[in-house]
């Protein structure tokens, strides 16, 4: 919304409008109260919000999420994520609820997680501006503009009419002044300044010196706690330094997991269940972590070993976890192997002992281009190959 001094013209979004459609009366000066008015919003501001890195709240735990800041069809263009619902020109699409999902390549810019949803990075340094106060019924209308120092998320997504908006303040009955709507850009319950950890998929080599010795039980057993305790903590960053982290979908395939692929993933069960946590990351394949069984060497990397977590029952078979030794300490393997409709995330139970499996992995690590079945991936197929022995001719 705009409202000159001189003309008190009044040009507003629908979206913006409709709060204020019952206001009958408005004075272009601001009121006897105005500066009172930008001088407690402003306030506001500088307590609430950190210089840092700054987020957005996504709604939602499944699939798809309401983002009230993001514009969807931004997303589609910069192929940054998916809408459920594409917003047109019409009001009452404008009026509706926007569900959005990230693409793999974009959901590293979502680094936190809430009970009600996820935090998504925008940029760092959040900044507001009031450029004007006006008294309009029984408010003071302070119009503002949000900006960031480094725009280096998702701020290019960011709804115009969200970084150009209004905070209402409004005189209680005992005569005080009370801010009515929120300050700042949906923030909800992200911490702020918002963790980043590593959103630029910054990786590493390969792990190869060979431990002095084997590993013991009570080492697979810490090493899998360890990422445990930083998953119930909520502290990503220290849950990926935990893990031995492979991710198939980048060029550089060792140590190139973001905290985005932690983000659905919860700790073994403590008590009663935490609305911020996504499933255990055991994938129901063991409940305690002392039924971590003894590590037994991997067939042809010295520094990995495979640790049986649940026995062979009938049709199904036996599931293991990996530790790897890496910069002098034990560590839980994790891979990124598959993409996932909503958020893609790490597996830990990944069976590496597993012939096929195994084999596989290393020809993905080698940058074959099929997926975990073995099958040719969509690059491959696009090309006109139907098998991995194609591509290679």
């Amino acid at each position: 919304m705009t409202v000159s001094r001189h003309q008190c013209a009044l040009e507003v979004p629908i979206r913006r409008l409709l709060p204020l459609l019952a206001l009958v009366v408005m004075s272009c000066d601001g009121g006897s109260r105005g500066a009172e008015a930008q001088a407690m919003v402003e306030k506001a501001f500088a307590d609430q919000n950190h210089s840092g890195a700054v987020g957005t709240q996504a709604l939602g735990k499944g699939i798809w999420y309401r983002a009230d800041a993001i514009k969807g069809t931004c997303l589609t263009s910069k192929h940054w994520g998916h809408i459920d619902d594409p917003r047109t020109s019409s009001a009452a699409d404008k009026a509706s609820v926007r569900r959005i999902s990230p693409s793999y390549s974009a959901q590293r810019f979502w680094t936190a997680s809430t009970e009600e949803g996820y935090c998504i990075y925008l940029g760092d340094d959040l900044s507001m501006k009031v450029t004007e106060v006006n008294k309009m019924g029984d408010a003071y209308v302070a119009e503002v503009t949000y900006s960031v120092a480094r725009p280096d998320g998702w701020w290019d997504c960011v709804e115009d009419d969200v970084k150009n908006t209004f905070v209402r303040v409004v005189e209680t009955d005992d005569g005080a002044l009370s801010i009515e709507s929120e300050v700042g850009i949906f923030g909800g319950a992200c911490p702020n300044p918002l963790p980043l950890g590593n959103i630029d998929r910054k990786g590493d080599t390969r792990p190869k010196a060979k431990p002095k010795k084997a590993p013991t039980g009570d080492d697979a057993i810490a090493a899998a706690k360890a990422f445990d305790d930083a998953l119930f903590a909520g502290d990503l960053t220290a849950a990926l330094d935990a893990l031995s982290c492979y991710n198939l979908y980048e060029k550089t395939k060792y140590g190139t997991c973001a905290p985005s692929e932690l983000l659905n993933l919860g700790p073994i069960p403590r008590g009663n269940p935490r609305m911020q946590d996504g499933p255990p990351w055991t994938m129901n394949a063991f409940k305690s972590l002392e039924d971590i069984g003894r590590p037994v060497a991997d067939a042809k990397d010295p520094t990995l070993f495979h640790a049986q977590v649940k026995a062979a029952k009938g049709k199904y078979k036996a599931r293991n976890i990996s530790i790897q030794w890496v910069d002098n300490t034990w560590k839980l393997v994790g891979v990124i192997g598959k993409q996932a409709e909503g958020l893609t995330t790490v597996v830990a139970v990944y069976d590496l002992d597993r012939k096929a499996k195994r084999e596989i992995f290393e020809k993905r690590m080698a940058g074959e281009e099929i997926n975990e079945d073995g099958t040719p991936s969509d690059g491959m197929v696009r090309m006109g190959y139907q098998t991995a022995e194609e591509a290679k001719q």
